[in-house]
């Protein structure tokens, strides 16, 4: 606290600023100044509910005070001069160092006064007073402190019945004292107050028998003091002060207790919440009884007031046992680390274990879509040997070669129809379509389910891969059928592989027919006894020849491989493999060029332990494997959390002992900081402000 320069005494807040009290009766601070009996009267300090309170001066001594001068009205009142007598006659005789006395009372034009310390610290209710009890140890002496007080009232028969931070006053050593015993009553031989004495009390700290006008006991101040220490808690009243605060305090449950921590604040919520208790017989049973409670907080013993929970029965064992304690310590965490080592190895065996078994499944598979491409490719050999097909190439629909712009050939610009499919109809079961190609890459008939327009009729295929790759195997010396890129169907816009080869009549290339299949999540490929689903599937991959935009065709970086069966595939969506996975699969599938395409390869599958799906993502163990020399690969993948879910068990006890181990760490360190931090030593400031226990 600051000091006067002038006289070195200790200053107070006062409405012109900090003050010295002593100096401030010289220094002509108000022109109200008057005598009331033998004290000369100065500026006022604060008004209660039955008088004023000023700043006064003895005449005599010079002894600086404070006098309460009853109001006017008070004395209107019936029974309001013996009240005002009575506080006086009451705090006289409470001699105690953390109760305000009464120095003297006197009379003044009718009015009577009483003549108190002057407490220069102010009240509990201002901010800065309230913002020195934030630590539970500060509270916990304030509170202590004034139960004794309390205590020493209710020995001699006092109830206060107004207890609330307004009447918690500080000297100048900032040492509280208990004030205002204007509505004290009374206890009776029984250590009941009547109902008979004054009523009433200050909304948000009455005790609900207070409340209802029923007769006190010492519980009633207890439920008083246990407000006052949950709102230095949380600086909110645990009933509210409105309007409905009667209602609320009668009816309302008190705030819940939270889980037990080993600080004082949560002891001191514990003594808080038992002293609020709605019924007077379950609260500390005297001022007394709730000091007790506090004591054994201060000293880390049990409340009487609230049960000690595991945790806190765990910390004391684990204080008295440091021998099972640091073993315990020591060999969970070791518990821990082996058996998620266990669980580490385990896991890695089984994704070994199922990379092994999705490439066995990965080398049958290409071996089925092998077989059942070779039957495409033989229903294509078939047709192709047909003369009714080799002579649809120039059928009587055949139209005469459009005349050239510029130079550039149209032959197919003034075809109007196709053929009558009828030749090539016993060949078509197996595809989605069926067509043939005359020599300039018209088409000359078709069997689909999809319905060709006028201008497919004319436009010319000879760009498509299925039409260009079998040119070229038309010029090879020996005949050959193969499996072209996919591509992209300019009619329906979807996604199509193709296997075609080319027609030759008397000898000669008049054309090609190409059979073709929708790429989607399925592609009526042969499926093994292991079933596809979200977790498990088999999905098959190929080349594509590239995207058409109007007359030009932006073909697909080498090497690039297109999704053409998997689960989650829509009809005309196109999902790249990513790039990098699929420079791999080419460098290690890459056959020679002249190589036959339905012929099993000897290249081993690629295993792949951190595969991410494309389109379903997260993490797969992968097994891809080459379809022949087609360029097509088959992969079977399974999601890793399923290969590894045996060794979840073991996983669940590696985490669970690796989580107890922590969490006993974290709580026997939390423990042990929060002891430490109460074992510190105290500096001799904290010293001088702890009272020692009175006897009374």
């Amino acid at each position: 606290m600051m000091q006067c320069g002038a006289c070195q005494a200790n200053l107070i807040t006062t409405a012109w600023g900090e003050l010295c009290a002593a100096c401030a009766l010289h220094g002509s601070i108000s022109n109200e100044r008057e005598l009331v009996g033998d004290y000369e009267r100065f500026h006022l300090l604060g008004e209660g509910s039955m008088g004023a309170v000023y700043l006064a001066k003895h005449v005599a001594s010079d002894d600086v005070v404070a006098l309460k001068l009853a109001k006017p009205e008070l004395l209107e009142r019936a029974g309001g001069l013996a009240l005002f007598r009575q506080q006086a006659k009451t705090e006289s005789a409470l001699q105690h160092p953390h109760i305000l006395h009464v120095q003297g009372v006197g009379t003044h034009e009718g009015r009577p006064f009483m003549v108190m310390p002057l407490m220069e610290g102010g009240t509990l209710a201002e901010a800065e007073n309230v913002a020195r009890f934030a630590q539970p140890l500060a509270r916990l002496e304030l509170l202590l402190t004034l139960a004794r007080a309390v205590q020493f009232a209710h020995a001699r028969g006092v109830l206060h019945c107004d207890l609330k931070p307004e009447n918690i006053l500080f000297d100048s050593e900032q040492q509280p004292r208990v004030s205002d015993f204007g509505m004290a009553r009374q206890l009776g031989e029984a250590g009941v107050a009547s109902a008979d004495g004054v009523q009433g009390g200050t909304r948000g700290w009455m005790s609900p028998e207070q409340v209802r006008g029923e007769a006190l006991t010492t519980a009633s101040d207890v439920f008083a003091l246990g407000v006052l220490l949950h709102w230095l808690s949380t600086r909110e009243l645990p009933f509210g002060d409105g309007n409905d605060f009667e209602s609320r305090v009668l009816n309302d449950a008190r705030p819940a207790l939270r889980s037990w921590t080993p600080e004082l604040a949560w002891g001191l919520q514990a003594i808080a919440q038992r002293a609020m208790h709605q019924h007077a017989e379950a609260r500390y049973g005297s001022a007394a009884a709730l000091g007790d409670d506090l004591e054994r907080l201060k000293t880390e013993r049990p409340l009487r007031g609230a049960p000690t929970p595991v945790w806190g029965r765990a910390w004391h064992w684990a204080q008295r046992h440091t021998g099972a304690r640091n073993a315990l310590f020591l060999l969970l965490p070791a518990f821990a680390i082996l058996t998620l080592y266990m669980a580490a190895t385990q896991r890695a065996e089984l994704r070994h274990a199922v990379l092994d078994m999705n490439a066995y499944a990965a080398s049958g598979q290409a071996a089925a879509v092998l077989y059942q491409l070779k039957e495409y490719a033989d229903a294509i050999e078939r047709a192709a040997a047909d003369p009714a097909v080799q002579a649809l190439t120039h059928g009587p629909r055949r139209a005469p070669t459009a005349p050239a712009h510029d130079g550039v050939s149209k032959p197919c610009q003034l075809q109007t129809a196709l053929e009558d499919p009828a030749a090539i109809a016993p060949y078509a079961a197996k595809f989605s379509t069926l067509f043939v190609l005359d020599a300039y890459g018209c088409s000359r008939a078709r069997i689909s389910e999809e319905i060709a327009t006028q201008d497919y009729v004319r436009t010319t295929y000879n760009w498509h891969g299925y039409f260009s790759g079998a040119l070229a195997d038309a010029e090879r010396p020996t005949r050959s059928t193969h499996v072209r890129a996919a591509y992209r169907s300019s009619i329906s816009q979807l996604i199509k592989f193709a296997i075609s080869t080319p027609l030759f009549e008397d000898g000669k290339w008049v054309g090609v027919i190409t059979g073709s299949k929708i790429a989607a999540s399925t592609l009526d490929l042969p499926r093994t006894k292991r079933s596809d689903t979200s977790d498990q599937m088999t999905v098959l991959l190929g080349p594509f020849e590239g995207e058409r935009s109007g007359q030009q065709l932006k073909p697909t970086p080498r090497g690039e491989f297109t999704f053409l069966a998997h689960p989650r595939l829509t009809r005309g969506q196109k999902v790249v493999l990513e790039t990098a996975l699929s420079s791999q699969l080419t460098r290690a599938f890459r056959s020679p060029a002249e190589a036959p395409q339905f012929e099993l390869v000897t290249a081993l599958p690629l295993q792949r332990a951190d595969y991410s799906d494309a389109l379903l993502g997260g993490r797969w163990l992968a097994a891809f494997a080459p379809v022949g020399a087609t360029g097509y690969v088959v992969l079977v993948q399974t999601r890793d959390a399923v290969a590894v879910r045996p060794s979840n068990g073991l996983s669940r006890i590696a985490v669970a002992l690796a989580g107890a181990s922590a969490a006993l760490l974290l709580v026997y360190g939390y423990f042990w900081l929060w002891r430490r931090n109460r074992e510190r030593p105290v500096s001799p400031s904290e010293q001088e402000d702890v009272i020692p226990p009175s006897e009374g």
